[in-house]
Formats: C-alpha cells, structure tokens, sequence
C-alpha cells in the first residue's frame, strides 16, 4: 500500500515537472505572437497630444465638459443621476488626451480573425500564397465593422488618430467588411485609395518593413477618447470642407431640429410606442412655437418616402444642419459626430431617451446599469454639443417605452429658453 502511494506521488511530480517543462519551452520557442502580448510601445509623433487635444483650433482645457442635464419630476432619481455623472465626468477629463497604446515588429506575418484582431508572426515566412507588402505599415482592427453606429464610435476615431499620429508613408491594413468600406471611401476616398489596404478574414500578409498596430483592451473599446473623436472631427473638417462651407453660406443655411424615430425592427427594440410618438411630436411642435423657433421639424427614420434607406451624404448634410436632436437612445444618434460642424453661435442640443433606476426593464442587461446606456458615455462627454437627458417611463416595456411628457416639455423650455 505504501509503495502504491509513493509510486502514484512520483508520478504526480513527473508530471508536474514536464507540465512546468512544456510551459517554460512554449514561452521560449513557439513563435506566433498574439496581439495581447506586452512589447516596447512606439510613436512616431506625439504633436497632437501636445497641442493639448485641440478641437476647432481651441484648446480642450478651454471647451471643459459639461455633465449632462437630467429632467426628471423625480428628485430621488436626478440626485443619483448626479451623482452618477459626476463621478463619469473625473473618467472623461482623465482619458480624454490618452494616448493609444501602440507597438512595432519588424518584418512579420499576420492573418486576420474574423475581422476584430490579427495574429502576428515575427520574421520571414516565403509563401506564394501570401500578399507581400514592403514599407511602413499600421494594422487596426476593431468588432462590429458592418455596423454603422459602430464604425462611427469605434473605427473612424481610432483610423483619424493613427492618421494624425503617423506619417503619410505608413498605410494602413484594414478589415475588409462592407459597410466599413463604403464609408470610410464616402469620407476620403483619396485616402481609400492610396493609403488602405483591405484584408479578408483569415488573410496572410507578409510584411517586409515595420508593422505597427493599436494594443486592444479586452474588457472595453479603447478609442472611445475625446482626443480620438476630435481628431475624427478634424479629419471631416478637413476633407469636409468645401460641403461645410457650401452649409455655412447665407442661401443655402439651413437649421433642422431632429426626431429620432426607432423603427419597430432595430436591434435591441426600445421603439417607443406609436400613439405616444405622435404626443412627443406634437409636444415638440408646441415648445417650437412657443419659443419662436424658426427651424424645420424633420422626423428621421433612416429611410425616404419610398422606404429606401437615405445615403451617407444625406444623413450626412441632415445632422450637420441640426440645432437639436431628441429622441429614443439608439444607433442613429452616433450621427451626432457631424453635429457642431457649421459656423454658429451656440452649440447644437442633444435631448436623448435614456433608461433610468425604474426603467431597467427596457433592455435588462447585468451590465447596463441605470443611466449609463447613453451615446454621451459613448462619446466620452461629446464636447461638442449641450448633452440633455428625459428617462424612460417606469411603464416602458422592452418592445414599447413611454416618457413623462412634463419632464419633456420642462426640457425643452430649458433647452430653448
């Protein structure tokens, strides 16, 4: 009996020790490389960090954040959105200039997975069926790369700040989903052209240069920066600007106030009911005429007359022109990075639908906790607009959600007073 355990202990540490062996040799001599891994980060430029987050030529530090208004009959409910608010608005001002966290190899191997990170081989591997590219190269990838509200949030923002970052001879690896394609070359098309390169999913590419790409964070989306956005925003200005100007002029100036209309099909439902929509509108229609507002009232839905979806450049020239948004929370409002883009005198208002402590039950998540499911978090504080908030009714359902109307109507006398 003794011997039985001593031979099963003695087993136990052999196996032990070639488990520890095999462990300590895969560290050493396997040679793929997963993006995770820690390497020397690498920056070409830093200068846009060092003019301190410059936004339409005035310093962040100038353009400080608000925290967003909540109207709400209930005290007990604002006094915790307050709170709540507050202390998000210590994370904006931090990370609001964080650099993106990058790293450089040179001369290697990548394949792409399912289109949200690369694998990275270092050193040579001949192939013929691989696409060899020589030169400076920066590869940047993020999930949900056919889905338009995330391509605004999450793939424009961290392309425009490796763009500003690094010089105009690095060219970028891109995934090649659709969608992202068709906006990113309604934007600049010249830099389509001569600056991407798009991969299709599990591609090898061999890369005889250096190749950099963003350091991912696996928990959260990490271009969701303030420094990010602007530097977007920059990017629009800039190839932009023969539109905006044309939308700056005196005949063809033109001022929309916006409703964000949630079709009954949208992901994650949240449309709010039909008989209240026409009560909100109505609502809207009244506070317009009792502040004198002269701007035309659009209801968006994402489609014309014809059902057919509206282009990018019509979404585009819809959101530029609008002096306030209001509506359901939903994709449509990542539409906001155009707002604020045209010569005016006050910020453009955003009034956004949002869930509340008695509202949870319109999209029941563990993670989405009260408040927090706002395009404003979204944003990292969107500095760009004035940021308003009207909670979901405690009778809202996840299929049809309702507001209170006199927290409505007192927001809209405040934000148009």
């Amino acid at each position: 009996m003794t011997y039985i355990m001593f031979k099963q202990a003695c087993f136990k540490y052999v196996f032990c020790l070639a488990f520890m062996l095999s462990f300590i040799l895969s560290i050493f001599f396997i040679p793929q490389l997963h993006m995770d891994k820690t390497y020397p980060s690498v920056f070409s430029n830093n200068t846009v960090f060092k003019q301190e987050c410059v936004f339409n030529n005035k310093p962040m530090k100038e353009r400080k954040i608000p925290i967003p208004t909540l109207f709400d009959r209930n005290e007990g409910e604002t006094k915790v959105y307050n709170d709540f608010y507050d202390m998000r608005k210590k994370h904006i001002e931090m990370t609001k200039c964080s650099q993106p966290f990058m790293k450089m190899f040179k001369t290697a191997r990548i394949q792409t997975k399912n289109g949200i990170y690369a694998d990275v081989q270092l050193g040579t591997f001949p192939s013929e069926k691989d696409r060899s590219f020589s030169g400076d190269w920066i590869v940047f990838m993020k999930r949900f790369s056919n889905v338009h509200a995330h391509i605004l949030i999450d793939h424009f923002p961290g392309i425009a700040i490796l763009r500003e970052m690094y010089p105009k001879s690095f060219k970028f690896l891109l995934y090649d989903a659709p969608l992202l394609k068709k906006m990113l070359t309604w934007l600049d098309p010249n830099f389509v052209l001569n600056r991407v390169v798009w991969l299709k999913n599990k591609e090898l590419v061999q890369i005889q240069g250096r190749l950099s790409f963003l350091e991912p964070n696996p928990k959260s989306f990490n271009t969701r920066y303030a420094a990010y956005s602007n530097a977007l925003r920059r990017w629009i200005q800039e190839v932009k600007g023969p539109k905006l100007k044309s939308l700056n002029s005196s005949n063809n100036k033109r001022s929309l106030v916006l409703y964000l209309s949630r079709s009954a099909g949208a992901g994650h439902a949240r449309k709010v009911n039909p008989l209240h929509q026409k009560d909100i509108i109505h609502a809207i229609r009244l506070a317009m005429k009792k502040h004198h507002k002269t701007e035309k009232l659009v209801v968006f839905t994402g489609v014309d007359k014809n059902n057919t979806p509206i282009s990018l450049e019509e979404q585009f020239d819809l959101f530029t022109s609008a002096e306030t948004l209001i509506g359901p929370h939903g994709g449509a409002f990542a539409n906001i990075m155009w707002m604020g883009l045209l010569e005016t005198e006050r910020r453009p208002n955003v009034l956004e639908f949002l869930i509340g402590p008695e509202s949870h039950q319109v999209q029941p998540s563990k993670s989405l906790i009260p408040f927090r499911k706002t395009f404003y978090t979204l944003f990292n504080g969107a500095s760009w607009v004035n940021y308003y908030h009207v909670l979901y009714a405690p009778n809202s359902t996840h299929m049809n959600t309702y507001i209170n109307l006199q927290s409505f109507n007192d927001a809209l006398d405040n934000i148009w007073e």
